[in-house]
């Protein structure tokens, strides 16, 4: 979404984590990244809200928040943009 609108070089995305047993540093679990790939989201190594944490709970369920947090950027996106631009929504 960044790069179709220009802005892949101005911001960073990085994830806090909220499961209660993720700490800092740990990687994101497999799941997650397989899902995420198949959208070409590549995670980094040193890299979820209202979103439920999809934790340990396979694929399907990744898979479900992935396109849950699709569909609740696509609604917010130039809104965001503009704020980290410094402009008026």
């Amino acid at each position: 979404m960044l790069a179709d609108r220009g802005a892949g070089e101005r911001v960073r995305i990085r994830s806090g984590g909220i499961a209660n047993y993720a700490r800092d540093g740990m990687l994101p679990s497999l799941d997650a990244r397989l899902v995420l790939r198949e959208d070409g989201i590549h995670l980094g190594e040193d890299g979820r809200g209202d979103i439920g944490d999809p934790a340990m709970k396979g694929e399907d369920v990744f898979r479900a928040c992935r396109d849950e947090i699709k569909r609740c950027l696509e609604v917010s996106f130039d809104r965001l943009l503009a704020e980290v631009d410094g402009e008026r929504a």
